[in-house]
């Protein structure tokens, strides 16, 4: 038997099983009318009990949510999210190592997606969110947008915290989060849009990129690893995601609150990652100081600070005055005092906050305050000497550092490693080729006396009569 199907302004004549396959499959609209060829009243598909299931197949349902009107609720709520950033100085709501990490600003990985550097920056970044959100929201719905927009939050600020150097802001992440989306959206599902919207999702959706990628080039604190992190969670989130558009009346409640739950699961998981990446970046590997036989763990984004000249001294990029030092040298003579040394490297006067402390291996520990150069500032200096080798390692803070920077210096500086400077090693190398050779053994001996170990020199001249 035939049937003639109509909606908006389509007619058709199709067979009960080709029916029921277009309706199952989203080509024909659940709220479509039929009737058998002929008759004189249409129906809505709804009311011919063939067709019950196909309507709430997954395809069907995907359909009708593209082709219905919704509430924009996701883009509504970023919109006046990213409207209210604006208002705000966009400096402290940054994310990055040295905000983030650094200053112990943990809340920052919430707060910069809705901080933007400039006007430009957010009306590059506004119209695509908002536009982008709607199309995701309209496709998978509210909750799975909202799974959408953490997942790429998430991504975003992983990619900024483990990898990146530099202070971010900007919408960009989430805006990438949704682009990625779309296009997965298309991949996935092309087959079951509607034939007019087709066009919003899918490989072609990456023109909406190109403003988006020209507009982070050259803007200050936009970062081409938080839009990557970015497409990276929204692209994932959508294809691996079951979105509650797809799901039948009876499982739809259910399944918009997984989504949501999964969805503050990644916005918890986004603040707990300034702990993991803290850890991360600290641990991030050990350095080598040339020609000293030093090791110490350093953060790979610290670069070389021109504020400390004649020592090894690495330094955040945004600050390169607070600095980590390290210095080996030899000789046994008379040397200036610390404060005489520090006073003739910054004109400084040079107060020592409270006694000398030896700590364990060895070492002294001084701690001093730096008065009169605009700013005051703290050092912390630890020496060791061993016979006619001194080593000298510390840090240079601002005295109103947080309570993080603290930290962060104190473990880079408790990770110093002093092993055998590069002379022994050699020596002890060219000794033990040929133990009974008088002159390697002499110049070995030579070499442990230099840092302190007369025991063990002793021990070897003795083996030698």
């Amino acid at each position: 038997m035939k049937l003639e199907i109509r909606w908006d302004d389509q007619h058709l004549l199709l067979t009960e099983p080709e029916l029921e396959e277009e309706v199952r499959s989203g080509r024909i609209p659940a709220d479509a009318e039929a009737r058998a060829a002929g008759s004189a009243d249409y129906l809505p598909l709804s009311r011919f009990r063939a067709l019950r299931l196909a309507i709430e197949a997954p395809d069907a349902r995907f359909s009708a949510s593209l082709r219905r009107k919704t509430l924009p609720i996701i883009p509504v709520v970023l919109g006046l999210l990213l409207l209210a950033g604006a208002c705000f100085d966009p400096r402290p709501l940054s994310v990055g190592w040295v905000p983030t990490l650094l200053d112990g600003r943990s809340w920052t990985v919430f707060s910069y997606p809705f901080a933007h550097v400039s006007r430009v920056h957010l009306l590059a970044n506004l119209p695509i969110v908002l536009y982008s959100a709607w199309r995701v929201q309209r496709a998978l719905g509210s909750m799975s947008s909202l799974l959408v927009a953490s997942s790429g939050l998430l991504f975003s600020s992983a990619a900024v915290l483990l990898l990146g150097s530099e202070r971010v802001a900007g919408a960009s992440g989430l805006a990438w989060a949704y682009i990625a989306a779309q296009v997965v959206i298309g991949l996935r599902w092309g087959t079951a849009i509607p034939s007019g919207q087709r066009g919003f999702y899918g490989m072609g959706n990456l023109v909406l990129a190109l403003p988006l990628f020209l507009a982070g080039f050259g803007a200050e604190r936009v970062s081409q690893l938080a839009h990557v992190g970015g497409a990276f969670g929204g692209g994932l989130a959508c294809l691996l995601l079951a979105p509650e558009s797809r799901v039948g009346m009876a499982s739809y409640g259910k399944r918009r609150t997984f989504n949501m739950v999964y969805a503050l699961i990644f916005i918890g998981a986004n603040g707990v990652l300034p702990g993991l990446a803290s850890a991360w970046r600290l641990h991030g590997g050990a350095q080598e100081l040339p020609g000293t036989g030093l090791r110490i763990m350093l953060p790979g984004d610290m670069v070389e600070s021109q504020d400390l000249p004649g020592l090894w001294a690495r330094a955040p990029r945004e600050s390169p005055k607070e600095a980590v030092f390290v210095e080996m040298s030899w000789g046994a003579g008379p040397r200036r005092s610390a404060q005489e040394e520090w006073h003739w490297r910054t004109g400084a006067q040079v107060i020592e906050l409270g006694a000398a402390q030896s700590r364990s291996g060895d070492w002294i520990r001084r701690h001093f305050r730096l008065e009169g150069i605009g700013e005051e500032w703290e050092l912390v200096e630890q020496h060791l000497q061993r016979g006619e080798q001194r080593i000298r390692a510390g840090f240079l803070l601002r005295h109103d550092a947080t309570d993080t920077r603290w930290q962060y210096m104190e473990e880079i500086l408790g990770s110093l490693e002093v092993g055998d400077p590069p002379e022994l090693q050699a020596a002890r190398s060219q000794w033990e080729k040929d133990p009974d050779q008088r002159q390697p053994a002499l110049i070995y001996v030579r070499e442990l006396r230099r840092i302190g170990r007369d025991s063990l020199a002793n021990q070897l001249l003795a083996s030698m009569q």
